[in-house]
């Protein structure tokens, strides 16, 4: 076991509590001692066993339904080499600072093994689990996951982005989407500053501001019932396909139907 970090953000995951009710399994525990299983790449064997042995020693819990539970909703992935089975936290690169004293991963690397699905029938409410195969420390794993991220249009830079939870993330590649849909494509300088004002929002604020702007078919971002967001009903912030040519009746001719006589 290794000295991990926890953010105070970890304790009010919403998704992973709700996961824990779901299942009535001590799923929050389980998953910060997995960080401290884990390699320096947050990687680490599928030995429920000896996982439940490190993590949990006096619950008496099957450690294998914990592990199928966190994978099910994407919390962790799965993986398979030469016949053996592995694990990986797909977020572990965005929250560790490792020590660089610590000795290199032994384990393979998830983007060059086979990937094992969850086996469920529910779809993930894990959003940020499907950005990286692996915390990429390794050329090839890194190269690998920026492909695949560029593939599903979720391309982000995680050291730039002001939080790391899955609402976050996924309304911030909506965000980019909804840029690229009305032809306004973020440039690195607009999408530096637009980062430094959500930051400055604070989370909450912020993801209801990405939220609003995208329904509204805006190209600034604006926050709800705010002033601004008021004023950039102009031609210039709504949707192309929105456009519309404002008219003013009263400046147009009458015509004088007895002059036609």
């Amino acid at each position: 076991m290794r000295i991990r970090t926890i953010k105070p953000e970890f304790y009010t995951h919403e998704l992973l509590y709700e996961t824990e009710v779901e299942y009535s399994l001590p799923l929050r525990l389980a998953f910060s001692g997995l960080w401290c299983a884990a390699d320096r790449e947050g990687r680490f064997k599928w030995e429920p066993r000896r996982l439940g042995v490190q993590i949990l020693p006096y619950d008496g819990i099957d450690f294998t339904r914990v592990l199928d539970a966190l994978h099910t909703r994407k919390f962790i992935g799965k993986y398979e080499c030469d016949g053996n089975l592995f694990g990986y936290i797909p977020s572990f690169d965005r929250h560790q600072v490792i020590n660089n004293r610590e000795r290199d991963s032994e384990l393979p690397n998830p983007c060059d093994c086979d990937e094992i699905d969850a086996s469920s029938t529910r779809e993930s409410r894990e959003t940020h689990a499907t950005l990286t195969c692996t915390s990429g420390r390794e050329g090839k794993g890194r190269e690998h996951g920026k492909e695949r991220n560029k593939e599903q249009g979720t391309e982000t830079r995680d050291d730039a982005l002001p939080f790391s939870s899955p609402d976050f993330l996924m309304f911030w590649n909506n965000w980019q989407e909804h840029r690229k849909e009305i032809k306004k494509k973020l440039t690195p300088t607009t999408k530096k500053s637009q980062l430094a004002n959500l930051a400055e929002m604070g989370e909450s604020r912020a993801i209801a501001a990405l939220k609003h702007s995208i329904a509204g078919g805006w190209q600034g971002i604006f926050e709800p019932d705010s002033k601004s967001a008021k004023q950039s009903l102009s031609r210039d912030d709504r949707h192309p396909g929105e456009l519309k040519e404002e008219t003013d009746l009263s400046t147009l001719p009458v015509w004088d139907a007895t002059k036609d006589k």
